[in-house]
């Protein structure tokens, strides 16, 4: 029974040492692939937010242009300024003139009949007087939607996908956010709005500088410093998943190199601890071994002239058998400790 409940420890010791290191292996792995998706995200989140300002200037620059023109509105002339305007700005796709609701003229589709192609009023108007359609049908293409800006009577028409034009291999979710409408007006295709608007609610009021993590996705939201915009990036787990697997792999390998040596280590130092060997190792440093005396007798006249003494060993109350134990301990090096225990032995006694 002991011996049983010896064995049990032994492979629970040695499974032990074995599996902790696998353990920590793969939980550091955990960690490097949720440092390395979290550096992932903020580079990309920089990158967007750096794209969205970048287009956001130049449809506030276009605006400024127009504001100078000297021509009156929708002439020749001035339509002639609206063209060099949209061709000035790689970004900028339509330069038009509104009043009271209606289109005049643009530079894409020159001079509008009253009525031809109403506007209705904006999305939203931030108080430094920029009106915003987040989303209008382009002309003669009612399945694409653009972005108006506009000010003053002058406005111009951007391709909602130019704010999220930003390579991306891992195929992120992105949303950019006017911030004082709250509200979402480009994203990647694809994208679920619905949970871009709901992490953005859920994570405007911090300053974006770190990942945020939900069980099916982590999430970087960015602001712009001098815009009111604001980036989102949602990279699903599945994603994270995928770049973990190399990391794993390389845990699995460490912890098994530090594992598999201390598992054989801590077997070997065990089992020598319960095998024969080491019960015996126990027994002589115990002073466990007894003598037993044996007569020797003259076969000439029947009489004692000696005794010759046995060392012998009682192991789980039964005596184990010399020629057992004895070339054990000579070879273990202890046959000169059981010596002078016998002679010890014999001495007291």
């Amino acid at each position: 029974m002991q011996r049983s409940w010896f064995l049990v420890v032994t492979i629970a010791l040695t499974t032990l040492a074995t599996l902790f290191p696998v353990g920590i292996g793969v939980f550091m792995a955990q960690l490097e692939a949720n440092r390395r998706e979290a550096d992932q995200l903020s580079v990309f989140a920089d990158a967007a937010t750096r794209r969205a300002e970048l287009v956001m200037t130049q449809a506030i620059s276009a605006l400024q242009d127009m504001e100078m023109l000297r021509d009156e509105p929708c002439t020749p002339a001035n339509l002639v300024q609206l063209r060099r305007i949209t061709y000035t700005y790689s970004y900028i796709q339509d330069a038009g003139i509104y009043r009271a609701g209606k289109r005049l003229c643009s530079a894409l589709l020159g001079p509008i009949e009253p009525g031809q192609f109403p506007l209705p009023p904006p999305d939203w108007r931030t108080p430094d007087g920029l009106d915003y359609w987040f989303d209008q049908p382009v002309p003669f293409n009612a399945q694409r939607h653009v972005v108006l800006i506009g000010r003053n009577g002058n406005n111009v028409g951007l391709d909602s996908q130019v704010f999220v034009d930003v390579v991306d291999r891992e195929s992120r979710m992105l949303a950019v956010v006017q911030t004082d409408a709250g509200r979402i007006f480009s994203a990647t295709q694809g994208a679920n709005l619905t949970r871009l608007q709901q992490a953005y609610s859920e994570h405007s009021y911090g300053s974006g500088a770190d990942a945020a993590q939900e069980d099916d996705a982590s999430i970087v939201l960015r602001k712009s410093r001098n815009m009111p915009l604001a980036v989102v990036v949602l990279a699903p787990r599945a994603a994270l998943l995928a770049n973990w697997k190399s990391l794993l792999i390389g845990g699995l390998v460490v912890g098994l190199s530090a594992g598999v040596p201390l598992g054989i280590l801590v077997w070997r130092r065990a089992t020598r601890r319960f095998s024969l060997e080491g019960e015996l190792r126990s027994a002589v440093r115990r002073h466990e071994m007894v003598v037993h005396y044996q007569p020797i007798a003259s076969l000439s006249d029947n009489h004692w002239v000696g005794v010759e003494a046995l060392v012998r060993w009682r192991r789980n109350g039964r005596l184990v058998r010399p020629n057992l134990f004895i070339p054990m301990a000579e070879n273990a090096g202890l046959i000169q400790q059981i010596t002078d225990q016998v002679l010890d032995i014999i001495l007291s006694e």
